[in-house]
């Protein structure tokens, strides 16, 4: 798979994306285990975070849906490392479990790249256990 491929040449432990996120609608019933964990995701962290919709949750993929550039973010910063008012505030209770869920897997940082194409935002999102 070429994104697995893509993703095994970073020097980042991991690297991650969700599609369309002005849709939800677009992420339903798709089957997205086998290519989170060709990246690197343990299976039961990929289950959960597409199967309880935490990746439409999530307060470091809500600011793609506004931001062109790609930023850099850390889990232990305040405010996760963004500036202004990037970020929900305050997070859902669903947002706080996304962030839960990714210190579990060992997540601290990482940098996310927004992707905005006609009628769809893609993510591609790389997760460090260490500081940028």
């Amino acid at each position: 798979m070429l994104l697995g491929d893509y993703s095994q040449s970073l020097p980042v432990p991991r690297a991650a994306f969700d599609n369309d996120l002005a849709n939800p609608s677009h992420v339903a019933g798709q089957k997205r285990e086998p290519i989170g964990v060709e990246l690197g995701w343990p299976s039961d962290f990929v289950r959960r975070w597409f199967n309880s919709g935490l990746m439409l949750a999530c307060p470091l993929v809500v600011p793609c849906r506004k931001m062109r550039r790609p930023f850099s973010w850390g889990l232990d910063e305040d405010n996760l490392g963004l500036e202004g008012d990037t970020l929900p505030k305050p997070f859902t209770a669903l947002g706080q479990q996304t962030l839960s869920l990714l210190r579990q897997v060992g997540v601290r940082s990482g940098i996310t790249v927004p992707v905005h194409q006609p009628a769809v935002a893609r993510v591609l999102s790389h997760g460090s256990a260490t500081s940028l």
